[in-house]
């Protein structure tokens, strides 16, 4: 399936040289669901660089399975970034997906902490009988390590999850009222980390998310348009069969019409067979003719 995530890029200045290194030490995870269902992401990493240079973090924050990614905020070592290409300011652009840029002084090694606040509306996928997030809480594809990442959902505290796991298995959320909790250590890079929580239906008062309402009607839509084109081709096919019956019916008719004493042993003159016959009033034939004059 599908699901939101961000992706993050380290796209780093300078050549990459050898031993050039960086990870994640810390990569922490709030995800605070409003009575709306709302979803707002905080995300909080501690990176260490190794035998730079290093001069800045890129970051792309998909908005795919979500009503629009809003409200993106940015903060570097706990100060707020304001925009610009300066050290300690960042770019912030687009909407799908959005692009982060932080920059700071260029450093050879050192650590900085890096944080992303946004959010996403229509994050929660009604059914029947209840209300699930699905959320991918760690990029997919990544090239650095992560030490450890602290997993935090949040929810109102009225609301009881019927389940909140990972995807990929262990560890086990901590349950409580308004909150569930799980910490991961050193997650092997190819593990997808995917949480999913369910909810009762109506735990969330916010409308259904357009864009499933919009994969919802596109199916319809196709649907529709296979049996529109269906119908469509075997009433052609039944036309074509009919009027392929109606000409060999004519032929013969018009084969008929030239009496059962008339006898052609020899061609009457150079003309084509098909006009000597539209000639002598044979029937079905002026298809054939034309086909010969052209």
């Amino acid at each position: 399936m599908r699901t939101l995530t961000p992706v993050v890029l380290l796209l780093l200045s300078g050549v990459s040289a050898f031993g050039k290194y960086y990870e994640a030490q810390d990569y922490d995870v709030k995800l605070h669901l409003d009575s709306r269902g709302v979803l707002t992401v905080t995300e909080t990493v501690k990176f260490r660089f190794v035998a730079g240079p290093f001069s800045y973090l890129f970051r792309e924050i998909a908005a795919t399975e979500t009503d629009g990614v809003e409200n993106v905020q940015a903060w570097m070592d706990g100060l707020p970034c304001a925009s610009g290409t300066g050290a300690g300011e960042v770019e912030i652009q687009g909407s799908s997906p959005v692009m982060v840029r932080w920059h700071f002084a260029e450093i050879l090694s050192g650590t900085h902490t890096f944080t992303a606040q946004y959010r996403a509306a229509g994050t929660l996928r009604p059914t029947a009988n209840a209300q699930t997030l699905v959320w991918r809480v760690l990029p997919q594809k990544r090239s650095y390590g992560v030490g450890a990442s602290a997993v935090d959902l949040e929810y109102p505290p009225g609301v009881v999850p019927r389940v909140v796991a990972l995807r990929s298995g262990a560890p086990d959320f901590e349950i409580g009222r308004g909150r569930a909790h799980a910490v991961m250590v050193n997650p092997p890079l190819a593990e997808d980390v995917i949480v999913e929580a369910q909810f009762p239906a109506g735990s969330f008062t916010g409308p259904p998310p357009a864009w499933q309402a919009a994969l919802v009607r596109k199916k319809i839509d196709f649907q529709r348009g296979l049996r529109d084109g269906a119908a469509e081709a075997a009433i052609f096919l039944l036309l074509a069969c009919l009027w392929m019956f109606r000409i060999r019916a004519a032929a013969k008719s018009g084969a008929m019409g030239l009496g059962p004493d008339i006898r052609i042993v020899s061609p009457p003159s150079s003309l084509p067979p098909a006009t000597v016959g539209w000639l002598i009033g044979g029937a079905g034939l002026s298809l054939g003719t034309l086909l010969e004059l052209a």
